[in-house]
């Protein structure tokens, strides 16, 4: 803000001009306020930039003022800060003279973190120190880190020399600086971690954290680290207990900042914890294996353990022309072919007599020795007052046979009368109980095997 000697008079406003250096034909304006001092640009930080500021009032402008801004590029490695400690409420400042100031040099100075003012003093190029109090600015603040820059001035823009970071006076750091504090434990180890503090939470250089650790009888022990950019410290070697841990910061107005966790340390507990998650993980992925493999092989799984059954035929059955089969005309073929199957034959000689037992009770003798419901009875009711039985021959027993030495026989045919009933095998086995006589057997009642047939 210019004197009262310097503005002949009350000021309008500011005009900002800005350009690349060497392209001043893409100039861009912007008018501010009086009452404001300060303007942020938006501008491409990879080329220079020059800048001017005109006041007006209503006699007319100023002379500009022009400051010239440097390349900033962020992948350039940054000038190493170093530390300033005040004194007596302000900054002392000296360099050594670099030729490279043709026209002096510039200091500014305002607040490390946010978007606080700067100011800044022109100097003589043979002027290498400076102390910069409340006297020459007004927002110098305890508590507060501060950034200091010193530049040569020369004929393009300024180029940095130093980049300094202090504070006017220290103070504590208030409690509970460690917000994030975490521990993990690590067998008889632990490590305890926390995030980078934050400058706007640093009211005084850190120079270093201090871990105390106390168990349950109240036996304590601590861990250091110089280091202030340090994230962790571990406790080594503990036993079995609870233990309360506690990250402190060291400044030079002593440790503050003090934030405090509890934890158990159980080994038995932790061992079994990562032996079960282990064990979990290992039968996960070999159910998971095994599912895999069932999937991709399941039809051949699916043969071997459930085989399709198949659907029974019924076209043959149905087809066939035999329908009444007596089973106990049925012998194990298990043990035969068809080209070896024996059969029984029965042979009876027309007309001769039974040996005469005829007699109907004394048949069961002979339905024991033939196969049983097989034997065919002929009823003779030409002589109401005497019946008898005579055996006429089952033509099942008595086909036709073709050998080497004989020929075909005269066709059978088989006349029964209207009276013919045959008699069932149980009413034979009831006769052949209630009558007490002698049996007698007919002798020419054999079976024999009849030779299979020639193909």
């Amino acid at each position: 803000m210019p004197l009262d000697n310097q503005s002949h008079g009350d000021i309008t406003e500011y005009e900002v001009t800005w350009a690349k250096t060497g392209d001043l034909n893409q100039l861009n304006k912007t008018r501010v306020h009086p009452s404001v001092h300060r303007y942020t640009l938006c501008a491409d930080t990879s080329g220079e930039h020059v800048v001017t500021v005109t006041a007006r009032n209503k006699h007319g402008s100023s002379p500009p003022s022009n400051i010239t801004i440097p390349v900033i590029s962020p992948y350039k490695t940054s000038m190493n800060t170093s530390w300033i400690i005040g004194s007596n409420g302000g900054f002392n400042l000296s360099w050594f003279g670099s030729p490279k100031a043709s026209c002096g040099y510039i200091v500014d100075w305002g607040p490390a973190v946010g978007d606080g003012p700067v100011d800044w003093q022109n100097l003589r190029p043979s002027q290498t120190s400076i102390r910069i109090t409340s006297i020459s600015s007004e927002n110098l603040v305890d508590g507060l880190r501060y950034s200091l820059s010193i530049y040569a001035c020369t004929q393009t823009s300024p180029v940095l020399l130093e980049k300094k970071e202090g504070y006017i006076s220290e103070r504590r750091i208030q409690g509970n600086l460690f917000n994030s504090l975490k521990f993990k434990w690590n067998g008889a180890d632990v490590e305890i971690s926390w995030d980078p503090v934050p400058l706007k939470q640093q009211s005084a250089f850190i120079h270093g954290y201090v871990l105390y650790c106390q168990d349950e009888s109240s036996h304590s022990f601590s861990v250091t680290s110089d280091n202030p950019e340090d994230t962790s410290l571990t406790a080594k070697n503990l036993k079995i207990s609870s233990y309360t841990f506690t990250v402190v910061a060291r400044t030079a107005v002593g440790e503050c900042g003090n934030t405090s966790i509890t934890a158990s340390l159980n080994f038995q507990t932790d061992s079994f914890i990562k032996t079960f998650f282990i064990s979990l993980g290992a039968v996960s992925i070999l159910l998971f294996l095994i599912t895999v493999l069932c999937y991709t092989h399941w039809s051949c799984i699916k043969q071997k353990v459930y085989p399709q059954i198949p659907k029974p035929d019924m076209t043959d059955w149905l087809t066939s022309s035999v329908t009444n089969v007596h089973p106990y005309l049925l012998k194990d073929s298990s043990h035969h072919t068809e080209e070896h199957m024996d059969i029984p034959q029965l042979l009876y000689k027309s007309g001769e007599p039974l040996n005469n037992n005829t007699h109907q009770k004394q048949m069961a003798l002979i339905s024991s020795q033939t196969p049983q419901g097989y034997q065919n009875l002929h009823l003779d009711t030409s002589n109401p007052n005497s019946p008898s039985l005579s055996v006429f021959p089952n033509l099942t027993y008595n086909l036709p046979m073709l050998g080497e030495d004989r020929t075909p026989t005269s066709e059978l045919k088989l006349q029964v009368k209207n009276e013919y009933h045959p008699q069932s095998l149980a009413e034979l086995l009831r006769q052949n109980q209630t009558d007490q006589d002698p049996i007698s057997f007919v002798s020419e009642y054999i079976m024999t095997l009849q030779p299979p047939l020639s193909q």
